[in-house]
């Protein structure tokens, strides 16, 4: 059973007009048997996107660099790392924090084809601790910054599954995302739109991981920037709760919380100019949330980067989970016959092609991993 509270006394002040206390509620507890792994979610901010003044990417990238790695994740989700780097050696952003990165390598090195949006949107994992067996894109989740839904492109979703090196029954699947702040010309509202956004994601994964016929499926990462935070509160048809509808739970309600006074996203303003928000939660529009998984440890807002370099106009996010081990007549899905699980992208529509070793592939589709 899932519950929303809905709260109607609501004003442009985005403060409650009743009288308000702060009480938070006993999270859920992560499986002590669970394998502790951090995952972190950063906007980084496009390269040639700054403000007027802002610092370029050259200055900004080691900074992001430096805090990515004191962080340590096991996986991270990256929105925004596209643009020309610069310099001798220019490539696109992604790929210039890869080889800032101490542990971290891209799941998917390659280019996004037109007319698909969010270039920047991508999975980087610790390869000392995981497998890929699998990645490719969502289909469907478009992108509604264009009107009318009619002629919106597909906007990249990747995801990728990866399996523990020390545990080969651990996997976990892991999505980034980045949704487009929609066209006003919609007569649904900003927050229904980034709502579907959400339930095309459910749909897709539905198609990547199909459960069992006992509801089995294996646990998902989803981490991302979503446009969308709590208000309006009487709205209960955005992102984050599409997706808590869909058997999501949101990091944030976690066993410990840091930073969270703070909002995600910093608005390109010094951690000195940044407050507190009046209601002691700060607004969101940065998630991680689990599918599979039980609670968190911790969930921390990273709002004081330190030095006098911003970063980003978001902050960074982390949170620490308990990956599940898998039941113990669990086995990876396969066709009789078959040995390995392949993604495969076909006309923009992404399956599960399960092939024999050195069996041939349909020339006309493409295969990832």
């Amino acid at each position: 059973m899932r519950v929303q509270a809905r709260n109607t006394f609501y004003d442009g002040t985005f403060v409650r007009k009743s009288a308000q206390a702060s009480a938070w509620p006993v999270p859920t507890a992560p499986d002590p048997a669970g394998t502790p792994m951090r995952v972190a979610s950063y906007n980084v901010l496009c390269a040639t996107c700054e403000p007027s003044g802002g610092a370029p990417w050259a200055t900004r990238a080691p900074v992001i660099a430096e805090l990515v790695n004191a962080v340590d994740p096991d996986v991270f989700a990256v929105m925004e790392a596209n643009g020309p780097s610069g310099g001798p050696q220019s490539v696109q952003a992604y790929l210039d924090l890869e080889r800032r990165f101490t542990r971290l390598r891209l799941v998917d090195r390659s280019g996004v084809p037109s007319p698909v949006t969010e270039p920047g949107t991508r999975i980087y994992y610790d390869p000392s601790l995981f497998t890929v067996s699998g990645s490719g894109q969502l289909a469907g989740v478009k992108d509604y910054r264009t009107y009318p839904a009619s002629a919106a492109p597909d906007t990249q979703i990747p995801w990728a599954e990866l399996v523990r090196r020390d545990d080969p029954k651990k996997h976990v699947i892991v999505v980034a995302a980045h949704y487009g702040v929609p066209s006003t010309s919609y007569s649904e509202g900003k927050k229904s739109m980034l709502g579907k956004n959400s339930a095309q994601v459910l749909a897709a994964l539905d198609k990547v991981d199909p459960a069992t016929s006992d509801g089995t499926r294996i646990p998902v990462l989803f981490a991302g920037d979503l446009n969308d935070h709590r208000y309006p509160e009487n709205e209960t048809d955005g992102a984050q709760a599409t997706l808590v509808r869909g058997g999501f739970y949101d990091a944030s309600a976690s066993q410990q919380r840091i930073g969270t006074s703070k909002s995600t996203y910093n608005s390109y303003l010094p951690p000195s100019r940044q407050v507190d928000d009046a209601n002691l939660d700060g607004l969101r529009i940065d998630y991680i949330l689990t599918r599979g998984f039980r609670g968190s440890s911790s969930f921390t807002n990273h709002w004081n980067p330190g030095g006098s370099v911003i970063p980003s106009d978001h902050n960074l996010i982390e949170a620490v989970v308990r990956l599940p081990r898998r039941p113990p007549d669990w086995t990876v899905k396969r066709r009789p016959g078959g040995r390995a699980r392949t993604a495969i992208v076909a006309d923009g529509a992404h399956s599960f092609a399960l092939l024999e070793p050195g069996e041939p592939r349909n020339p006309c589709l493409r295969s990832t991993h």
